[in-house]
């Protein structure tokens, strides 16, 4: 790496076409927050969001709230109650009746 190139990767970083300078964690989380606050679109939001989230290993119900370790501990118990009691399904009984969701809702 050259001395410029050096110089700009340590000076500047581009973050949603705008340029900032280098800064700490607790500056950079502030910018972030400001930067996703002036954000309308709901993909990028949703982008953002999987992003992150995938960084702190975050686990959603359907509806989308967040879970507690007591819940997803929970839920692997059920998980394994389950197994155990021969509660399951089958990969190929798993996709057909994947394929008959998407044809109920390609035909709507």
């Amino acid at each position: 790496m050259d001395i410029t190139t050096q110089n700009l990767y340590h000076e500047k970083i581009i973050i949603f076409g705008k340029k900032i300078s280098m800064m700490d964690t607790a500056k950079l989380k502030e910018d972030l927050h400001h930067i996703i606050d002036q954000i309308e679109d709901q993909a990028i939001l949703e982008a953002v969001h999987t992003l992150l989230a995938s960084q702190i290993g975050t686990i959603y119900n359907l509806q989308g709230q967040p879970l507690d370790q007591d819940s997803i501990e929970a839920l692997l118990e059920e998980s394994e109650a389950d197994i155990e009691a021969g509660r399951t399904v089958s990969q190929q009984a798993l996709k057909a009746k994947i394929q008959s969701w998407r044809k109920q809702t390609n035909a709507k």
